[in-house]
């Protein structure tokens, strides 16, 4: 077990990319269930950050479970990823060859991404997956309660309306990073607000 004070930081790197993780405390744990294999998890308490290429996020604990490669994010973690901002009580970031693959969010979740004319789509819902493809967003999934609030653009120079949209599941698809789409998948309400009926409220 290793143990460090102050404010440390420890770096995991893979091929070219590499992870880097802060906190008040950092606690690295080696155990071995079997006599040829080392399991080492690393906790990370409190005032945890992380960064990895275009992926910031801040937390109050962390657990890394290096063998899965699954990134535990406790206590409302927010995570920034290109112009799109992740909230929930909980997360999980897994990866893949190195790279982000696949993100769960559990409870109170919400997605929020900014678009040309710096308007802030939002959906929010139960629980989330999100999916990444060469550590860019491509798919959200929203798994209950799904509420979203989608601004329509003509041509990323004027704002034509703002779509409000009620489901129990929703599927947003992302270009770049960047909000495309919004698939609505079971019993939806819609509604579409001209920009000169648009209140604050809205």
């Amino acid at each position: 077990t290793k143990l460090y004070g102050g404010r440390p930081v420890v770096r995991n790197i893979s091929d070219k990319d590499t992870l880097y993780m802060a906190a008040d405390t950092l606690v690295s744990i080696e155990a071995r269930p079997g006599q040829t294999t080392t399991r080492t998890v690393l906790y990370a308490y409190p005032r945890v950050k992380i960064f990895r290429g275009n992926l910031q996020g801040i937390c109050d604990s962390l657990t890394y479970d290096r063998q899965d490669s699954i990134i535990y994010l406790n206590q409302n973690p927010v995570l920034w990823q290109a112009k799109n901002q992740l909230i929930a009580d909980s997360m999980q970031i897994r990866s893949k060859r190195g790279k982000v693959d696949e993100m769960r969010l559990y409870a109170n979740a919400l997605v929020v991404s900014q678009d040309t004319l710096l308007n802030f789509n939002q959906t929010k819902g139960r629980n989330m997956m999100a999916y990444f493809r060469d550590n860019q967003l491509r798919r959200v999934d929203v798994l209950g309660n799904a509420e979203s609030i989608f601004y329509a653009l003509d041509n990323d120079t004027a704002t034509t309306g703002m779509n409000r949209v009620l489901s129990a599941n929703m599927r947003l698809l992302f270009i770049k990073s960047k909000l495309d789409k919004i698939s609505v998948l079971t019993n939806p309400e819609a509604k579409f607000i001209p920009p000169h009926e648009l209140k604050p409220a809205d």
